[in-house]
């Protein structure tokens, strides 16, 4: 099964930068915008969990390569997705990181229908680092899924990839 099928991702737009192809998407209809590989967004996969083919894919680290993507795809900013969401003007390191868990949109009817959400990670939550003030967003805009976990440490940094400080 391809991933925008397993993990509702939905295509903005593809560009190309030196013969390769890149696939602006969003995930679960949410208001971020990620970059992959034309050849990863594309293939077929027999990953089950998001983060973990966000993980194994060919993403785009370079923060400039990431500026041009945006430029051509006509956006303010896109982000790479190691498995955590990273967002492009963050790549140099996370300044008050926090860690924060939410529960995809394509899990939620069955943790509804059972009554509960379950405990992370067995119930197919994701967590990620990101700035407070970004996660202060994600959280307001849903609240019934997405949560601060605690403030994110070295420990943090290392599991899911990120920088943390200038």
């Amino acid at each position: 099964m391809t991933p925008t099928i397993l993990f509702n991702l939905t295509e903005i737009v593809r560009v190309e930068i030196d013969g390769t192809e890149y696939v602006v998407y969003s995930e679960w209809g949410g208001d971020d915008d990620y970059v992959a590989t034309s050849d990863d967004f594309d293939g077929e996969t027999d990953e089950t969990d998001y983060s973990l083919w966000c993980a194994g894919i060919s993403f785009p680290a370079d923060e400039d390569l990431l500026r041009a993507v945006a430029r051509l795809a006509g956006m303010e900013s896109v982000s790479s997705s190691p498995g955590v969401r990273v967002y492009a003007s963050a790549l140099r390191g996370i300044n008050d990181p926090v860690v924060v868990e939410t529960m995809p949109a394509y899990r939620r009817a069955s943790h509804d229908a059972a009554g509960n959400s379950g405990r992370y990670p067995r119930n197919g939550a994701e967590r990620f680092v990101v700035a407070r003030e970004r996660a202060d967003y994600l959280v307001e805009d849903d609240s019934d899924w997405t949560s601060i976990v605690r403030d994110a440490t070295e420990a943090d940094a290392d599991r899911y990839g990120v920088r943390i400080g200038e």
